[in-house]
């Protein structure tokens, strides 16, 4: 066998002149160089197989994947930060209060103290309000988004696992092997992109809330 110098094509001894591009062949191949060509040729046509299988997973969806499961850790640790914070701000306001807010701007709280047993007013500083709301948004988006790349991830990553899951009573009740329509594959990919999208974006979101 030869091999065309210029396109690679696999030629047969007898020919001088490559069919698919005209340029002069050389000197056949070695059984060793034979025996790599096959080798390439099979991996070439497993690869052209499996993405015509209906659960191909391609680099763009392994790519995807990885991100959702990147943010979903960036939401959690942003719920801890949430959390550890928020203890911090409520030392800002006595306990047993009850909070009044005034037409001029000013917030006062009104309570009791029991270690005194004498009523008390103290100005709450608008921080505590403006933080507070801000790490509620916050807290909420991640939340939110990092429940979306939870979601999207395992449809990203391991569709063919997923049909499985969801074909599940079909295989144990009757015995049957669902094939998923065309659609339903395609469809499944448009839907994954869009809530992984929407995860991601959703995460910088409570980033951007909190700092």
């Amino acid at each position: 066998m030869k091999k065309c110098r210029k396109c690679g094509a696999i030629q047969s001894d007898d020919r001088t002149v490559c069919l698919d591009c005209g340029t002069m062949l050389g000197r056949p191949m070695t059984d060793a160089e034979e025996a790599q060509a096959e080798a390439a040729l099979d991996d070439r046509l497993d690869g052209l197989a499996e993405r015509a299988q209906d659960f191909y997973v391609s680099i763009p969806q392994k790519v995807m994947g990885i991100l959702c499961i990147v943010a979903a850790v960036a939401a959690i640790v942003m719920l801890g930060l949430v959390s550890a914070e928020k203890p911090k701000l409520e030392e800002l306001v006595p306990e047993h209060i009850e909070i009044f807010h005034h037409a001029g701007g000013t917030t006062i709280a009104y309570g009791f103290d029991p270690v005194t047993g004498e009523n008390y007013e103290e100005e709450i500083p608008q921080y505590y309000f403006s933080r507070g709301t801000e790490l509620e948004k916050s807290a909420m988006a991640a939340l939110l988004a990092g429940i979306f790349c939870i979601t999207a991830a395992p449809s990203l990553l391991v569709p063919r696992f997923i049909w499985w899951l969801d074909t599940l009573k079909y295989r144990l009740w009757y015995n049957w092997e669902p094939s998923p329509p065309w659609f339903v594959v395609s469809g499944r990919k448009v839907v994954s992109y869009l809530i992984a999208a929407i995860g991601m974006i959703g995460v910088i979101y409570s980033y951007f809330l909190y700092f």
